[in-house]
């Protein structure tokens, strides 16, 4: 029987679960031929990973279809009932959340880029919030040379460098 203490841990054990299903379900096999100029006399295949990036693309997609719910006790059990009406059921691949988190939105004080869109750019990385121009002084190496054997020899050089920082 579940109770209320139960559902939270099972709900952060759903997001788990479910990405152990995204890596199974888009395994890959490779296989080797081998035997005399790769004549495939006998072969071996293993099974591989997804890539990083394709799963984190699934599991996006999966956290923006995400279904909230709320929890309701019929005939003596405590069940998920998706709030949106409707929604009939919360099914086993979804996402599923009790309360909207907070905003992680936590970038204060990341370089940024300002003319461009997406992950890197201000608008996105900043949360809207905006940011500030700063110039920074900063000594570098720079001249170089290198003497047989193992010996470099570099000039310090000033340059200035102009960041865009979030607030």
């Amino acid at each position: 029987m579940t109770n209320r203490k139960q559902i939270r841990p099972a709900n952060i054990t759903s997001s788990s679960i479910r990405t152990t299903e995204v890596i199974l379900a888009n395994m890959g096999k490779r296989c080797r031929c081998h035997g005399i100029s790769n004549s495939c006399e006998a072969m071996t295949c293993w099974r591989t990973l997804p890539s990083f990036r394709k799963v984190g693309e699934i599991l996006k997609q999966s956290y923006d279809n995400a279904v909230q719910v709320h929890v309701v006790k019929k005939y003596g059990r405590y069940i998920l009932r998706p709030r949106n009406r409707e929604r009939h059921s919360v099914g086993h691949r979804f996402l599923s959340f009790l309360r909207m988190s907070s905003d992680f939105c936590a970038t204060t004080g990341r370089t940024c880029e300002p003319d461009k869109t997406g992950p890197n750019g201000c608008d996105e990385m900043c949360c809207e919030r905006g940011y500030v121009i700063k110039t920074r002084h900063v000594t570098t190496k720079c001249g170089c040379t290198f003497t047989w054997c193992c010996n470099v020899t570099c000039h310090a050089c000033n340059e200035t460098r102009i960041e865009h920082v979030c607030l």
